[in-house]
């Protein structure tokens, strides 16, 4: 299964969850924008905080200084992040 199957299939299965603890969908639930738009802070600061605690673990490794800063701190442009998969520390 690729990764957008296993997206689409996690959707698929979140939404039955969701109508089985709610009782509807999203596409039924008739929240004023202001609302949606809470929900979506909400869930955008619990994202914030999952990423957090995973730069802090990523901190605590053992990596010299310079290598943790550069795979934390940038974007890819420099190519860090395939240093690290080639070295096996994440599967891919």
């Amino acid at each position: 299964m690729n990764t957008t199957d296993r997206l689409c299939s996690e959707l698929q299965q979140r939404r039955r969850m969701g109508l089985s603890k709610y009782g509807v969908s999203i596409d039924d639930n008739q929240l004023s924008r202001v609302q949606w738009l809470q929900h979506a802070k909400e869930e955008a600061l619990d994202m914030a905080e999952y990423l957090q605690r995973l730069i802090d673990e990523e901190n605590k490794l053992d990596w010299p200084d310079e290598e943790r800063i550069e795979a934390i701190g940038q974007n890819g442009g420099d190519g860090i992040h395939h240093k690290i998969l080639d070295a096996g520390l994440y599967d891919t």
